[in-house]
């Protein structure tokens, strides 16, 4: 959904004869970075979900080894 109201706004922007194609420019330049920091937003989530779960593997491991 978030994807589509950016693609409206630069849609709106590119319409808008009150906008340059200097401004329009930068506004298609903001919304491309706005949606790579997104990206690694979503890398940097998966990286700790996956960090907490080799944690929780190695720590499962440990108490299972020790109690043998």
């Amino acid at each position: 959904m978030q994807d589509e109201q950016l693609q409206e706004i630069e849609r709106k922007a590119c319409a808008d004869p009150c906008f340059t194609e200097a401004e329009k420019a930068i506004i298609r330049e903001i919304i491309r970075v706005y949606r790579g920091w997104q990206f690694v937003a979503k890398v940097v989530r998966g990286g700790v979900v996956v960090l907490g779960g080799l944690a929780a593997a190695i720590a499962a491991i440990k108490t299972i080894m020790g109690g043998l």
